[in-house]
């Protein structure tokens, strides 16, 4: 690209505008162009520089929320493992008092069924007792009213005989 010459020699600007200004304009519309394309340049790789560091930031942000959630879901599982394995005991202990209870039941069920059938055969007992004393009683008031009709009888005959 020629220059203007800064000697103080003098310029011939006639010819300078006729010959060279056209293409000096040319190459410094180009420079121009070439300028605003390397600000333009310049103002991307700036914006992207300010999109990374933002974009660190909030990673890093990120990654603190991310570390926190993990941490908070860390403890809740060991919340919840807890919780399961009380659950499970509770579980266990219960199924054991259940089978304890069952056997219980069983025996006792067992052992009421056998004084049920020990009361009804005492039962039935005492019913043919009782039929047996009824039956003697009965033969007991005959046997009494005879001997009381004896007794009479026996009176009258020694009433007669004081006579």
């Amino acid at each position: 690209m020629p220059t203007i010459d800064q000697t103080p020699q003098a310029t011939d600007f006639v010819k300078y505008f006729t010959t060279s200004f056209l293409k000096d304009l040319g190459a410094m519309a180009q420079l121009r162009d070439e300028l605003e394309k390397r600000q333009g340049s310049m103002s991307v790789i700036e914006a992207a520089q300010r999109d990374r560091d933002q974009a660190a930031v909030e990673l890093a942000k990120a990654k603190t929320d991310a570390a926190a959630v993990l941490e908070d879901a860390k403890q809740r599982k060991a919340k919840v493992d807890e919780l399961e394995a009380k659950v499970k005991a509770r579980e266990d202990a219960l199924a054991t008092q259940t089978a304890a209870f069952n056997e219980a039941s069983a025996a006792k069920n067992l052992a009421l069924v056998k004084r049920e059938k020990t009361v009804d055969a005492l039962a039935q007992e005492q019913e043919r007792r009782q039929g047996d004393l009824d039956s003697k009683d009965a033969q007991l008031f005959a046997d009494d009213a005879a001997l009381q009709a004896r007794i009479k009888a026996f009176q009258d005959k020694v009433a007669a005989i004081n006579i």
